[in-house]
């Protein structure tokens, strides 16, 4: 015991005044202050550590004091937000389907084929055939895109009709609209149309020097008789103007005038007592005489 007092004290002894005996500090050490606790942000507010004054320096001069240390302070992160869509929500009775696919992607359904898919003219009510163009030495004569109509509304021609598309669409407007009903109100069951002309590259009226028809382009049709189930006839030039059958006639021929362009018949001139005469001219109005 008294040797270790001994050497204790000359250890002791042997340090130069002044100096400690704890070791100083490694030079990349942290501050006393650094080692201050963490805190969280939602604790109580914290006092700021606030350090000793200096010793003066050497001169007598005081070394300016060490602004306060402000503790580290751990940030949580906020918590976690619900996950949501921007999208709005689905309506009631929505599929799940079209929430999750692009509108871009989305293609919408093709139109209902037309009823008259594949129709004659685009026509239910027209029975017949396409026809190859009709070329003529004439320039003002042809027909490039014409029919050859048979029947229209289960009505039979008498001949095949050479005419074009708009001029057979007139047609059937005109038996659908005007022709049957006329003739079912005065109790006639129509059978037959009697076609007396239609394409024909000729002038008007067949008169040298005149203008091309309407029928030198496919544009007209002439009709002499409705011919009547059981053989009888209603003929524009032996009826025109009598009875019943009369009566018929100078009403579908009213109401052929707005389906067609151009209506003549008995009372329009010398060349059209015999038939109606229809047509669709193209560029003008009305002429039903």
């Amino acid at each position: 015991m008294l040797l270790a007092g001994v050497l204790a004290g000359q250890a002791a002894g042997a340090l130069p005044a002044g100096q400690s005996p704890v070791p100083p500090m490694r030079p990349d050490a942290p501050p006393a202050e650094a080692a201050a606790p963490l805190l969280l942000a939602s604790a109580a507010p914290v006092l700021h550590h606030q350090s000793r004054p200096a010793a003066p320096a050497e001169g007598g001069l005081a070394a300016s004091p060490l602004p306060p240390i402000r503790p580290a302070v751990l940030l949580m992160p906020p918590p976690a937000a619900p996950d949501r869509s921007a999208l709005p929500p689905l309506r009631p009775g929505a599929g799940t389907d079209a929430a999750v696919q692009p509108a871009s992607a989305i293609v919408p359904a093709p139109p209902a084929p037309a009823p008259t898919q594949g129709a004659l003219c685009g026509d239910p009510a027209l029975a017949g055939r396409l026809i190859a163009p009709i070329r003529a030495g004439n320039s003002a004569c042809g027909l490039e895109d014409g029919v050859e109509v048979t029947k229209v509304a289960g009505l039979a021609l008498s001949q095949p009709a050479t005419i074009d598309c708009p001029t057979a669409r007139a047609l059937s407007g005109w038996v659908q609209g005007a022709l049957l009903p006329a003739a079912r109100k005065g109790g006639m069951s129509l059978a037959k149309l009697e076609i007396a002309d239609s394409y024909a590259c000729r002038p008007r009226n067949n008169v040298r020097g005149n203008k091309t028809s309407e029928h030198g382009k496919g544009h007209a049709i002439d009709i002499s008789a409705l011919v009547l189930r059981g053989g009888d006839s209603a003929n524009v030039q032996r009826d025109w103007g009598k009875g019943a059958k009369g009566r018929l006639l100078a009403a579908v021929r009213r109401a052929a005038c707005g389906p067609f362009t151009t209506v003549l018949g008995p009372g329009s001139d010398r060349f059209h007592r015999n038939h109606l005469h229809f047509d669709t001219a193209r560029g003008r109005g009305a002429y039903c005489r």
